[in-house]
């Protein structure tokens, strides 16, 4: 859901072309909400994204999406933001990440554990919704609910979710799947 009223500056994003493929991830250096313009912090020069993105900006509890249409003008390259998205069946479109993150609290069975040593993991996708990723075997179990540090950019973000789904694999690692429980 796209919310223009909350100001984006300084907020990690990931760039996507509209295939889906991942070109960057960066941070919002500036944001204009009346003209819903935002700056980068870094747009590389040969990045060629045509005329329009896909953005996932990285917001406590959960990230936000948008499309984006490409501006040029006197300060460089702006993006400015809209809503409309084309959905997949499941209702949140999923971009592919690599980024390593911790579970540092969790809640298992009613009982809040904050944890001594962080778990890490490592994500897989996101979307406004929720995460798909990589974790030891048998650390996590369907229903836990956690809180996560993901770092992107060097800006730390809260997640909070809960596993709704694990599927184990002949590895020392399952993959799991959550849903945010504080929705953007």
């Amino acid at each position: 859901m796209a919310t223009f009223g909350i100001d984006y500056t300084n907020c990690p994003v990931f760039l996507y072309c509209e295939n889906g493929e991942n070109l960057c991830r960066t941070t919002i250096t500036e944001y204009d909400k009346d003209s819903k313009l935002i700056q980068l912090a870094e747009y590389p020069d040969d990045l060629d994204i045509g005329d329009s993105c896909r953005l996932l900006i990285m917001t406590e509890p959960s990230p936000r999406e948008y499309r984006g249409r490409v501006r040029t003008d006197y300060s460089g390259k702006a993006i400015a933001l809209f809503s409309g998205r084309e959905k997949e069946d499941r209702g949140a479109t999923r971009y592919k990440v690599n980024i390593v993150a911790r579970i540092e609290y969790m809640i298992r069975e009613g009982k809040a554990h904050a944890l001594q040593e962080p778990i890490e993991i490592q994500l897989i996708n996101i979307s406004t919704t929720g995460m798909r990723f990589f974790a030891p075997l048998k650390v996590l179990q369907n229903g836990d609910r956690f809180q996560t540090r993901v770092s992107i950019s060097n800006e730390a973000k809260l997640l909070i979710a809960e596993i709704v789904n694990h599927r184990e694999n002949e590895s020392d690692f399952a993959e799991y799947g959550c849903r945010f429980l504080i929705a953007s």
